[in-house]
């Protein structure tokens, strides 16, 4: 009994529909496959806001400027240094809570820093105002997070930093 050309044609299609049975994905794997892309998306989607919305190196260092207390006292004996320094901070950006005259004469100009402030902020005024002696005060006896001792020696150490903030 010889085969017609029909009975072939019938094979076939029925062997390939057998074959595209075989590669057809299971339908339980589409929910996953669905959830893992909008994942990616909205980590992707986080990531772009959060660098697009970060803070400059410039906002950040105005915002840590703002975030202590200074206090500037005079103790070189001279007129008036507590005030011109006061206002070199100022333009410099920092907040000045106070300034005065400092009870007695000091050769040495310091910063003091009240016990429990982070290092890195007293760090940070010390090596912007070039003073590098710094005490720290552990019997809270000064009001502000730094107090600024201007002693003889200020005009050695803060000529740059009066130079480019005094506003001359």
């Amino acid at each position: 009994m010889p085969i017609s050309n029909k009975t072939v044609i019938l094979r076939q299609i029925q062997k390939s529909m057998v074959k595209k049975r075989k590669k057809k994905k299971p339908d339980h794997l589409k929910p996953i496959t669905v959830f893992l892309i909008f994942l990616v998306i909205l980590i992707f989607f986080s990531i772009f806001l959060r660098i697009t919305h970060l803070p400059t190196r410039r906002q950040e260092t105005e915002i840590f400027k703002k975030s202590f207390t200074i206090d500037v006292q005079n103790a070189c004996g001279e007129d008036g240094i507590a005030s011109l320094f006061s206002r070199c901070l100022k333009n410099a950006g920092f907040d000045v809570i106070n300034i005065g005259n400092f009870n007695e004469v000091e050769e040495r100009s310091y910063i003091i820093s009240k016990a429990g402030l982070p290092k890195r902020k007293t760090n940070f005024i010390s090596s912007i105002i070039g003073i590098d002696s710094i005490m720290v005060d552990t019997l809270n006896c000064f009001l502000f997070d730094l107090t600024i001792i201007l002693g003889r020696d200020y005009i050695k150490k803060s000529h740059l930093f009066i130079r480019r903030y005094s506003g001359n």
